[in-house]
């Protein structure tokens, strides 16, 4: 705040456009400065569908209960090990897909919900 060049508010025979000029410059400070939105933070990728995020947590259950019982659940494991596999790759190229058409029509708007601050 103390970098701020207050000057220009001599300029201003009016309080009111003073002050109002004032708050305008600050809140363009606070609009560059200030993060828009709080990112939220998971152990899965943004991509991931809840039907792929449900798939891996039974995946995690039937590698625990595996590592319990020995070779009986591997069969399971095995397959839901893969069915992950292609679900995860299947929801991979439709993000990317969707991301690359949102930036065609529109790259301006991608670029700034992509980032915390908007473009000044």
């Amino acid at each position: 705040m103390m970098l701020i060049d207050l000057a220009f508010l001599d300029t201003y025979n009016n309080v009111d456009l003073a002050v109002a000029a004032f708050y305008t410059k600050i809140f363009s400070i606070i609009d560059m400065h200030v993060a828009k939105r709080t990112t939220s933070s998971s152990k899965f990728s943004v991509w991931f569908s809840s039907l792929v995020i449900k798939l891996i947590k039974v995946k995690e259950y039937y590698f625990r209960k595996w590592k319990q019982v020995s070779s009986t659940i591997y069969e399971e494991f095995s397959e839901l090990c893969k069915v992950v596999k292609i679900e995860a790759q299947r929801e991979y190229k439709a993000y990317v897909h969707n991301t690359e058409e949102h930036i065609r029509r529109d790259s301006k708007q991608f670029r700034q919900e992509s980032l915390r601050f908007p473009l000044k």
